[in-house]
């Protein structure tokens, strides 16, 4: 995908991903607007692109025995801290990203893509979500889920999701189809600043936590 965005997406989007952009601070990529602004708390220090995203988040095959679980799992942490130690933290955690600093960056993501070709997805029985905000558990799922997907309407197009849409967002979310109370329905991406279409600035008090750490 990455391959297909940097070659067919025009000039008015572009593919970001560590491998794109310098001090970009995730192991997932997005596909950005380039002539948008869009900053969160966390990152908006950091020099690089910062525009309206989708995230794209990949599926990689989850490890079989507990023991390479267990490996698996922390691999995931150490990269994607150790990638993102730029993100704006507090506490403990803070001290931990200064330390990982002293660890090549390339040498993480090195580690990291090495892991997924460990565990392919192509060949596995449990897929994982292996960048998703919601931890190991929660988006580790059967392959069966997925299998050849079913047609779903969203704002007037029709895209393929999981055969098992159910399953996936119980699992992920738990009770989505009931909605939460009004106190809970604010957004979590602390937004600083916002600019469609090379229209006016929107600056908007932080609200969250700086620590954006997934579990």
């Amino acid at each position: 995908m990455a391959e297909i965005c940097e070659r067919e997406l025009g000039p008015s989007y572009s593919w970001q991903s560590y491998s794109t952009t310098e001090h970009y601070p995730h192991l997932f990529g997005k596909v950005i607007r380039n002539d948008t602004v869009l900053r969160h708390e966390p990152t908006a220090h950091l020099p690089y692109p910062q525009a309206v995203y989708i995230d794209v988040f990949p599926l990689d095959g989850r490890a079989e025995t507990w023991w390479a679980i267990l490996l698996q799992r922390l691999t995931i942490r150490f990269c994607r801290f150790r990638v993102g130690a730029g993100i704006k933290r507090v506490g403990v955690r803070r001290l931990l990203a200064r330390l990982v600093t002293l660890i090549p960056r390339q040498w993480a993501i090195g580690v990291f893509e090495a892991m997924t070709r460990v565990y392919p997805a192509e060949q596995a029985s449990m897929l994982l979500c292996t960048t998703g905000p919601y931890g190991f558990r929660r988006q580790s799922v059967p392959r069966d889920w997925f299998g050849a997907g079913a047609s779903q309407t969203f704002e007037g197009m029709t895209l393929i999701g999981p055969s098992a849409w159910h399953n996936y967002l119980n699992q992920t979310y738990g009770d989505y189809m009931t909605p939460p109370p009004l106190r809970s329905r604010g957004s979590h991406h602390d937004v600083i600043e916002i600019s469609l279409d090379g229209g006016g600035q929107e600056s908007r008090p932080s609200t969250a936590r700086p620590d954006h750490e997934a579990p």
